[in-house]
């Protein structure tokens, strides 16, 4: 199968700009790519920029099996006011004087939030309920009841305060599902006033770094990396014909363990089918649609 224009396939990724929601960006990578098939790992808010991580094509059927159990942010709260939103864009629900503070009194608000917790995601939250995303019923003016969920902060640590902007910069490591807008109304409570979030900027995602995106104006195909590049413990293996016969089934191979994840691929380089070790056999994870 030769690549065409309307079969790129890859990964990308992605630098989000402020202002964008991360269905725009997808929408901007289906015109580069000449793609209907994209989509993303782990939704960013429009008011939110940094990593978010693309699939174009069939890649889009591996998104589940990249390791997004951590994410790394770096948030500016600002202190004396909470907003329906929990960023700035929404309306001012309550104000509070903010005490004097010390960095050290503020490190010690951060540090009580390590390890694992419940949590209730903002109304404001892709969330779905019965089949509608909760943002969506919330600026309908409908009740939002979200069911609290486990999170863990592994790492969270004070950047910078401003005193006169009365604004905290902080950076934490929290598991997937973690909402740094709530996690921000916390911090602020624990120091006796309320706050919503400024900024907000996510650097990393599992083992993938924002320091390795790019602007998805500037996106190419050259931009585009292979599965192998991107799942961890995957690598492609010549096959002998009778084995390559069975991966185009879809049929379990036995060979000799050489990695977590097995991408076949055919005598011209292209992807065949996914497979994974389970003990010492490797099974079909999913194949690759052959237009």
């Amino acid at each position: 199968m030769k690549e065409t224009e309307n079969n790129a396939q890859g990964f990308l990724l992605v630098d989000k700009k402020e202002g964008w929601t991360s269905t725009d960006v997808d929408r901007q990578a289906k015109k580069i790519f000449h793609q209907r098939r994209v989509g993303h790992l782990g939704t960013l808010d429009p008011f939110a920029t940094g990593l978010l991580i693309l699939a174009i094509g069939e890649m889009t059927k591996f998104l589940p099996l990249l390791d997004d159990r951590w994410k790394v942010y770096r948030a500016k709260l600002v202190l004396g006011t909470s907003t329906a939103t929990g960023d700035s864009s929404g309306d001012i629900l309550a104000e509070k004087e903010v005490p004097p503070l010390t960095k050290e009194e503020i490190d010690l608000a951060l540090k009580s939030l390590l390890g694992k917790s419940m949590q209730v995601p903002p109304m404001y939250s892709a969330k779905r309920i019965n089949g509608e995303r909760a943002y969506d019923l919330a600026r309908q003016g409908k009740d939002v009841h979200l069911s609290p969920q486990e999170i863990e902060v592994s790492e969270i640590f004070l950047i910078d305060y401003d005193e006169d902007r009365k604004a905290i910069t902080f950076q934490a490591t929290v598991s997937k599902g973690t909402y740094l807008r709530t996690l921000g109304m916390d911090i602020a409570h624990r120091l006796k006033t309320e706050g919503h979030l400024a900024q907000l900027r996510r650097l990393q995602v599992g083992p993938y770094l924002v320091k390795d995106a790019i602007d998805i104006l500037e996106a190419n195909r050259e931009n585009l990396l292979p599965l192998t590049k991107v799942l961890e413990g995957c690598r492609a293996l010549p096959l002998s014909d009778e084995n390559l016969a069975r991966a185009k089934n879809g049929s379990t191979l036995f060979l000799s363990p050489q990695s977590t994840f097995l991408l076949v691929e055919d005598q011209d380089r292209q992807p065949i089918a996914l497979y994974q070790r389970k003990g010492k056999v490797y099974h079909c994870v999913r194949g690759f649609r052959h237009d």
